[in-house]
């Protein structure tokens, strides 16, 4: 099987033997953009040695460290994106599998995020800097490098509408649905009279323009992935500025539409206090709740949050049994029986970085120990940190 992934800057992905895994930027794994060479994406795929060497390993059943994201989940005894994939290729054609996300634009300041996924932490971060506040996002400013320009934009989009095999085109961002590249994409798709592909939009929920969804309605079929992490104040807190009553109600737009959906949240210290809620809503609305496990940045794992600001969750847990989906239901039992019950002591860095973003960076909105008081200990700790 065969996919290609696609940042600002350039990433790929390679498929192992169920669905679609792992991700990897090629700029790190110095593989050239160099499209020009070639006559479309799959002769390009092929002549990638490095590309080629994880898809080998990962067909003799070896582990490569560009997936560990995958390998921490399945050797903890859980589905990862890799197995849990719902719709198999076929692995004896070209490239089947698309994962495009065409810039960091955005309309929130995710706390887990960074500038190089949300131009809006990059305003902020240079909001702070001209204040003569030093902050951290600062230091991690995306660079002309990190981009594609518009000519590479529209290389991409030429190349993949052209891919005579494509089943699949996974959208991401930065929001997707705010990205006019994006339609242009679907326009041009639905042009050359390429609907039977498969649509999947990982999004925020905060924007659904009828137009986007017009142009989805004619695609064979339309999975969206909402990155929903809680309800109420805490989804408020962790994805500013959104509005939760706002999120419900583009979710029920795009579930009146037809779309198949699934609730993707990102646990971190900041909402694990809200999983039950979280759930709730997935059951009232029949959809399935996956998740991921924030390790990066460090300073918001939830292995912080006190093992007595969790007994509620366990509680919740014990009888939560949702019905649409075997994987999510057995990736929620492990959590319960094993990550929900790892604590681990912060380092003295991530203490002072979140004392650093609560003071410094997280300045909208509720303060940030009204919200989560437990973390005072943390804040307690912490040495006044300068970032430059």
């Amino acid at each position: 099987m065969s996919c290609i992934y696609a940042d600002s800057g350039l990433f790929i992905g390679v498929t192992g033997d169920i669905g679609h895994c792992c991700l990897q930027n090629t700029n790190a794994m110095n593989i050239p953009w160099n499209f020009d060479e070639y006559p479309d994406l799959n002769s390009w795929k092929v002549d990638q040695p490095k590309l080629n060497k994880i898809q080998n390993s990962i067909d003799l059943g070896e582990q490569p460290s560009v997936c560990s994201t995958c390998w921490k989940y399945e050797n903890a005894g859980m589905n990862s994106h890799r197995t849990r994939g719902r719709r198999l290729l076929d692995g004896n054609r070209g490239i089947e599998f698309v994962d495009i996300r065409l810039g960091n634009r955005c309309n929130l300041q995710c706390k887990m995020c960074d500038a190089h996924h949300s131009d809006q932490i990059g305003k902020l971060a240079h909001q702070l800097h001209d204040s003569g506040i030093p902050n951290h996002p600062y230091l991690s400013m995306p660079d002309a490098d990190d981009t594609w320009s518009p000519a590479q934009v529209s290389q991409v989009l030429n190349l993949v509408s052209a891919l005579p095999d494509l089943r699949e085109i996974m959208l991401a961002g930065g929001e997707p649905l705010i990205m006019p590249e994006v339609e242009t994409l679907l326009q041009d798709l639905i042009d050359k009279n390429k609907t039977d592909v498969v649509i999947s939009v990982i999004t925020n929920c905060t924007s659904a323009p009828r137009s986007m969804i017009e142009k989805l309605k004619k695609f064979k079929r339309i999975y969206i992935n909402a990155s929903i992490d809680a309800t109420g104040q805490y989804l408020e807190f962790q994805r500013a500025p959104a509005k939760w009553d706002a999120i419900k109600r583009t979710f029920d737009r795009f579930q009146s539409a037809g779309f198949n959906m699934e609730i993707s949240p990102s646990i971190s210290m900041l909402v694990l206090e809200d999983i039950p809620n979280l759930l709730d809503f997935g059951l009232s609305r029949n959809t399935i709740v996956s998740f991921n496990e924030v390790d990066y940045p460090s300073y918001l794992r939830y292995q912080y949050v006190p093992l007595e600001n969790r007994e509620h969750i366990r509680d919740y847990l014990k009888t939560y049994r949702p019905t649409a989906d075997v994987n999510s239901n057995s990736n929620w039992q492990v959590f319960a029986q094993q990550g929900l019950t790892e604590y681990t002591e912060p380092s003295q860095q991530d203490c002072d970085l979140l004392a650093h973003y609560a003071r410094d960076v997280w300045t909208r909105g509720q303060p940030f120990l009204e919200l989560y008081p437990w973390a005072q200990y943390m804040i307690d700790r912490a040495n006044d940190y300068k970032p430059y």
